[in-house]
């Protein structure tokens, strides 16, 4: 009977997955991976209990362990938290960053999301919540080359002073850089073709920035309300032939001097340029399809 019963207990071990017998966490270095599909051969990435981590920190796109390569998919919550890291670059191969996977990493100078067509599922921002935060004195440049799937709509980047968005991402999600004060330049990529509401709402206000620069990407069809409301020091930008609305409080209490709205644009919602004190010029294209305008400058 015993005899019996070790032979069916070995036959049924012999039939659990393998996963459950392969080593689940390995330190190389500065990092820590653990493995989050033995199928699918993907880790995740971290910062090794003893490590001190300064400097640049670049996310391997892959590992190889016992002779077994993973692909490096994730960064999962406080991962590289309260570190001297001065710059980051997130590889193509990382599809999503856990919550206050950088926060307080105060040293940070420059951020780089290599470019995808893949969205990155991005669940917090770059410090211990994506809130704008005024007392907090860092700044740095972002390169984002993936469009962003978000849990909630936030600024998740509130200290970047310029911003770089590549031709692979097609939305900039709403309130992304609202409030982002030290926000002086914005490059807008060829495949972005809507901005979200509130996206750049109040930003580039700091005392640091004398002059915004908004270069909108030449595919943008659609702005959310209130996308560039309150940016002040915002004086001059150029709206591309194919956006169809200019929605209400779009450039409200900017700084612009000047507008010329696009042949392609069939409404202008209310109080769309409110508050434009210096505004001086606006010209309106000629189109034989009426303008429906919704409310004054």
């Amino acid at each position: 009977m015993k005899q019996l019963y070790q032979r069916t207990l070995l036959a049924l071990l012999a039939l659990m997955p393998t996963a459950m017998w392969a080593q689940t966490q390995f330190t190389q270095g500065d990092f820590t991976y653990t493995v989050t599909d033995e199928d699918a051969k993907t880790v995740s990435i971290a910062k090794a209990e003893a490590a001190t981590l300064t400097g640049a920190l670049v996310i391997p796109t892959s590992v190889t362990e016992a002779e077994v390569t993973y692909a490096v998919t994730a960064i999962p919550e406080v991962a590289f938290g309260n570190t001297a890291i001065t710059s980051v670059t997130i590889p193509a191969s990382v599809v999503s960053v856990g919550a206050q996977a950088f926060q307080l990493c105060h040293s940070l100078a420059s951020i780089v999301i290599e470019d995808s067509e893949t969205p990155l599922r991005w669940l917090g921002g770059t410090y211990y919540t994506p809130l704008f935060n005024m007392s907090n004195t860092s700044s740095y440049t972002l390169y984002l080359g993936r469009t962003l799937s978000t849990e909630d709509d936030g600024c998740y980047f509130p200290y970047a002073t310029s911003v770089t968005i590549g031709d692979k991402v097609t939305a900039i999600n709403s309130k992304l850089f609202q409030n982002a004060a030290k926000l002086g330049s914005v490059t807008i990529g060829s495949g972005v073709t809507s901005i979200g509401a509130n996206a750049f709402e109040n930003s580039g206000t700091d005392e640091s920035v004398t002059n915004q620069t908004i270069s909108m990407g030449s595919s943008v069809t659609t702005i959310g309300n209130s996308a560039f409301h309150g940016c002040s020091k915002l004086t001059a930008i150029s709206l591309p032939d194919v956006l169809t609305v200019i929605p209400e409080y779009a450039f409200g209490n900017t700084g612009l001097t000047s507008i010329t709205i696009p042949a392609s644009v069939a409404s202008v919602g209310s109080c769309a340029f409110q508050l434009c004190n210096s505004l001086t010029s606006i010209v309106i294209e000629d189109s034989e399809t009426p303008l429906r305008w919704l409310g004054g400058t």
